[in-house]
């Protein structure tokens, strides 16, 4: 490897380590999904226990949160109610962890010293109550995902390391060089296909240009900033994204009209940084389906 190459490679390196870092965010109107089997806590809507027996939650269940406690480490959540299909299992384990029945004794009429009723009686009954659970930030963070819609639409912007423009037989030269992109892009994410996504995207990018590609506009090697259109998919892989792009790189004014490289196709690889879901459809369901 030349050493002029070492800080290009550094960068992606650099690159990598830091979209993998933990950008964990809680969202109470989603749908979260265990990912392995957990052992929870029953609990109040504060976090109290009320049960020292635990319940175990199989991969696959739904639940959604129903507060942050960060002081105390916990994470409240309620469980989805599952879809019932005449089975004996889901309508035991509804009335189990999802909403109990709870009794509510009679109350005896409240008399003066003069036997006025003040508080009348009230026959005994019952109401069903939704039964919460917790477990610590960590194990959540680590056993549950966020659930996907069939289709999400996302917005943020991309990151492409490598940028790779192929020469021709009229005296373009091969390059290839990396750079960061400042811009904006809608990703629609395809979760059927394993979260497949197909980004689109303007961008505002620094190419390196110099008096070999300028026509001897400019004098020597420099940066100048391009207006940049990408397509291009991208795909989960752990917790980076990555992806294969094509743009065009546009210079303005004289020193666009003589870079041999203006609006010329690149092929790029890249990682997706900040893609904010915006919509959700399957997130908005309140049960769940299956027997398991």
């Amino acid at each position: 490897m030349k050493a002029k190459n070492l800080p290009f490679f550094l960068l992606i390196i650099f690159c990598l380590n830091i979209y993998s870092q933990d950008n964990y965010k809680f969202e109470g109107d989603k749908i979260y999904v265990f990912k392995y089997g957990l052992k929870l806590q029953e609990c109040d809507a504060e976090g109290n226990l009320t049960s020292p027996n635990p319940t175990y939650a199989n991969k696959g269940w739904e639940v959604r949160i129903d507060k942050v406690l960060k002081s105390d480490d916990k994470v409240i959540i309620y469980f989805i109610k599952w879809v019932d299909k005449n089975s004996p299992k889901l309508q035991k384990r509804n009335s189990e962890i999802v909403e109990k029945t709870v009794n509510i004794p009679a109350v005896a009429a409240v008399l003066d010293g003069g036997g006025k009723v003040i508080t009348p009686a009230a026959p005994a009954t019952t109401k069903q109550q939704r039964v919460y659970f917790y477990l610590s930030l960590d194990e959540f963070k680590k056993g549950l995902r966020k659930k996907k819609s069939a289709i999400d639409i996302k917005f943020g912007t991309a990151t492409i390391p490598i940028k790779i423009r192929p020469g021709n037989d009229d005296g373009i030269p091969f390059d290839f060089n990396g750079n960061f992109n400042a811009g904006v892009g809608l990703a629609t994410e395809f979760n059927f296909l394993s979260g497949l996504d197909i980004y689109t995207g303007i961008s505002i990018t620094s190419v390196p240009v110099d008096e070999k590609t300028t026509n001897g506009i400019v004098t020597s090697a420099t940066n100048a900033g391009a207006l940049t259109p990408t397509i291009g998919i991208i795909k989960d892989l752990g917790p980076v994204q990555v992806g294969g792009f094509i743009g065009f790189d546009f210079l303005s004014r004289e020193l666009g009209e003589n870079w041999i490289y203006q609006g010329r196709r690149w092929f790029g690889i890249g990682v997706g940084v900040n893609l904010f879901d915006i919509s959700s459809g399957a997130n908005k369901s309140d049960s769940q389906g299956g027997d398991d």
